[in-house]
C-alpha cells in the first residue's frame, strides 16, 4: 500500500521545486486515477486534499497494439474480468477476476493471470515453497512424478530430462545424444526457424564440442568449428551424432552431468528456459527470468498461452476490453473522460462555465514595482523606466516578474518559464538573460484588451534594442538589435507560444535558425551586405574564409563559443 508514506513525506516532497510526484498502482481508468488527481484519496484518512500531478499506467497498455505481448497473451489479459479496489487482495488466497498473486524469485508478491502455469506456480507457493528451505527437496522428491507432469503439461518451463521414447529422465539416465537432441527441442524454435536467443544456439554448441571431446578417437579437427554452423541446426547435428555411434547408448557421465549443469548456470548467457534437475534450488530454475515468454509465446511448448506467466493488476485488468488498441486511443479514454468527469464535478457539465487562462499554472500574485523603476500604465501600454545608475537595478528575477504582469499570458511564459523547449530537447531560458535590468532602459509594453501584444525595449542612449512580439497563431518574433559599425543588425529569433504544455509552453522554431543566426553575424561581420550574404549559405565544414589585416587567437574562439 503506498498511500502510508505518501501521506508522512506528502509535505516534504511537495517543498521541493524538482518534484514530479506520480502515482502507480494497478490503475486502468478514470474512476480510479481521479482521486488522486484532485487529492481526494488522501481525505479518507482525514487529511488534507494531496493531489499527485500525474498516474502511471502498466498492466492497462500491456494490450496496447505498441505493447511488446504477444497476441494470445493480450487475448488472456482481456478475458480476465478482474475485480474492485476493495476486493483485491482475494487474489492471495486464490485466482480472483481472472487474476492471481504469486510469491517472485525474490519473495515479493506479484500479481498475475491465473493461467495453468501460474496455478502450478501458485500451489507450490503454498506447499513445497512454503517449507524451510531445508525440507523443500525431500518434499519435491516425494511428489517427484507429478511435478515434472505438470511442469511437461502445463508450465512454460517443461523438465529436460526426456528420453528417446518420449518418458521423462533424470539426467544421468540420458545418453550424450539425447541430451543433445532435447537441447535443440526445447531451445530452437522450429516453426520459426530460429533460436530463442543466440546465448542458447551457443550453450548447444559448447555441449557438442564437449560430446566431440569424449568420442573422437582419431587426430584431426572438432567437426564443428563454428557455431554458425548449427543456426540450422538440425542436420548439423545429426551429422555430428552419427559421426559418432557410440552417443546414442553412452549415458552422460557423472562429470559431464556436472559439466551440463555448470552449462546452464553460466553467467552472461539467458538462463535456461527448462528445469533440468530437482535440487535444493528448484524455486529458483523454477522462477528465474519467467516473464519473457508473455512477449514470445511461440518459443514455449505448443505455443500455449495456458503455459505462460502473464503480469497483470487485478484491478487494472477490469479496463482491458480490447486487444491490440492504440495506444493513444487508450490514454485519450481516460484523458477525456477525467475531463468529462471534472467538468460535471465543478461546472455541472457546462462548458460555457469553464473560466478562460493563458496556460495551466499558479495564479500569479500582483507583482509590486521595483524601488527606483518608475512606471506609467494606461489601456493601451505599460511603461517603465529604469534607473540610470546601476546600483539602483532591480534584482532580476523582481524585474522579470514585474515585466510580466499579473495574468497567466505568453508574456509571462516567455519571462519565468526556466527552460524553452528545442525539438526535442531542452535549453535554459535565453529571454530571462537578454532582458535582465539594465540602467536606463525604457521598456514599453503594449497592451491590447488588458493583454500584452509587444515589448519594445530601448537602451540608455534612446536606440532600439530589442522588441517582441506575439501573432494570431501564437508566434513570437524575438529581435535583438546591435549597431557595431553604426548601422543596424538584426537578429531575429521564433518561438511557438504552446499554452496546452505548461510545463514547457514555450518552443523554439528550430526551423531556419541556424540561417538567422548566420544571417546576423554576416551584417555584423560584413561591410557589404552581399559579401555576408552569399556566405550564409555555406554549410562546408572545409571552406575556408580569408581576410586581411585581421588576427584571430584561441582566445576569442572560446569566448565567441561561450556566447
Amino acid at each position: 500500500d503506498f498511500h502510508q508514506p505518501i501521506l508522512e513525506t506528502y509535505g516534504a516532497i511537495r517543498a521541493q521545486t524538482n518534484i514530479v510526484l506520480v502515482a502507480g498502482s494497478g490503475f486502468g481508468g478514470v474512476d480510479d486515477t481521479l482521486p488522486y488527481l484532485t487529492g481526494d484519496w488522501s481525505q479518507k484518512f482525514d487529511c488534507a486534499p494531496m493531489p499527485f500531478d500525474g498516474c502511471l499506467f502498466g498492466s492497462r497498455v500491456m494490450v496496447a497494439q505498441e505493447g511488446g505481448a504477444s497476441d494470445a497473451v493480450k487475448e488472456a489479459i482481456v478475458a480476465a474480468p478482474g475485480i474492485s479496489d476493495s476486493e483485491w487482495e482475494r487474489t492471495y488466497q486464490g485466482p480472483a477476476g481472472g487474476i492471481v498473486t504469486v510469491l517472485s524469485e525474490l519473495g515479493e508478491p506479484i500479481h498475475k493471470i491465473a493461467t495453468r502455469g501460474v496455478m502450478l506456480w501458485k500451489e507450490l507457493d503454498d506447499t513445497v515453497f512454503a517449507l524451510p528451505r531445508e525440507k523443500r527437496l525431500p518434499a519435491l522428491l516425494a511428489k517427484k512424478e507429478y511435478i515434472i507432469r505438470r511442469l511437461n503439461d502445463d508450465f512454460q518451463k517443461p523438465w529436460f530430462g526426456k528420453k528417446a521414447d518420449g518418458s521423462f529422465a533424470d539426467l544421468e539416465e540420458m545418453t550424450y545424444a539425447e541430451v543433445a537432441n532435447r537441447l535443440v527441442e526445447v531451445l530452437y524454435v522450429t516453426h520459426q526457424s530460429r533460436w530463442i536467443d543466440v546465448t542458447m544456439r551457443n550453450l548447444v554448441g559448447d555441449y557438442l564440442l564437449r560430446l566431440e571431446e569424449r568420442f573422437i578417437t582419431a587426430q584431426g579437427p572438432a567437426m564443428l568449428q563454428s557455431f554458425t554452423q548449427i543456426d540450422e541446426p538440425f542436420a548439423a547435428v545429426k551429422a555430428i551424432l552419427d559421426a559418432y555411434p557410440e552417443c546414442y547408448s553412452q549415458l552422460l557421465a557423472s562429470e559431464d552431468v556436472q559439466f551440463f549443469i555448470n552449462l546452464c548456470l553460466r553467467p552472461g548467457q539467458k538462463p535456461v528456459p527448462f528445469i533440468p534437475l530437482m535440487d535444493k534450488d528448484f524455486h529458483i530454475w523454477f522462477k528465474k527470468d519467467s516473464l519473457w515468454q508473455a512477449e514470445d509465446v511461440d518459443a514455449v511448448a505448443g505455443q500455449d498461452v495456458g503455459r505462460v506467466c502473464i503480469l497483470q493488476g487485478p484491478v487494472a485488468v477490469r479496463y482491458a476490453k480490447q486487444a491490440n488498441e492504440p495506444v493513444k486511443d487508450i490514454l485519450d479514454g481516460v484523458y477525456h473522460g477525467q475531463i468529462a468527469a471534472l467538468l460535471e464535478r465543478y461546472y455541472q457539465g457546462d462548458e460555457s462555465r469553464v473560466p478562460t487562462v493563458g496556460y495551466l499554472g499558479n495564479a500569479p500574485e500582483v507583482p509590486s514595482v521595483p524601488a527606483h523603476v518608475r512606471v506609467e500604465v494606461s489601456e493601451t501600454a505599460r511603461v517603465f523606466r529604469l534607473p540610470g545608475r546601476a546600483s539602483q537595478l532591480p534584482e532580476t528575477d523582481a524585474w522579470l516578474e514585474t515585466l510580466a504582469g499579473g495574468e497567466l499570458s505568453w508574456l509571462r511564459a516567455l519571462l519565468t518559464t526556466p527552460i524553452i523547449a528545442q525539438d526535442r530537447t531542452y535549453a535554459s531560458n535565453m529571454a530571462q538573460r537578454v532582458l535582465r535590468p539594465r540602467a536606463g532602459q525604457v521598456v514599453t509594453v503594449t497592451l491590447q484588451d488588458g493583454q500584452p501584444q509587444a515589448v519594445g525595449i530601448t537602451d540608455a542612449s534612446g536606440a532600439q534594442a530589442l522588441d517582441i512580439s506575439i501573432d494570431t497563431d501564437n508566434l513570437i518574433r524575438f529581435n535583438m538589435y546591435s549597431a557595431p559599425r553604426g548601422q543596424t543588425c538584426t537578429l531575429e529569433l521564433l518561438f511557438r507560444y504552446q499554452p496546452a504544455m505548461p510545463y514547457a509552453p514555450i518552443h523554439e522554431v528550430m526551423e531556419g535558425r541556424n540561417e538567422r543566426i548566420k544571417r546576423f553575424y554576416a551584417q555584423v561581420w560584413f561591410e557589404k551586405s552581399a559579401d555576408g550574404e552569399s556566405v550564409i549559405s555555406v554549410d562546408d565544414p572545409d571552406f575556408e574564409f580569408t581576410h586581411v589585416n585581421e588576427l584571430i587567437r584561441k582566445e576569442d574562439i572560446r569566448q565567441f563559443c561561450l556566447v
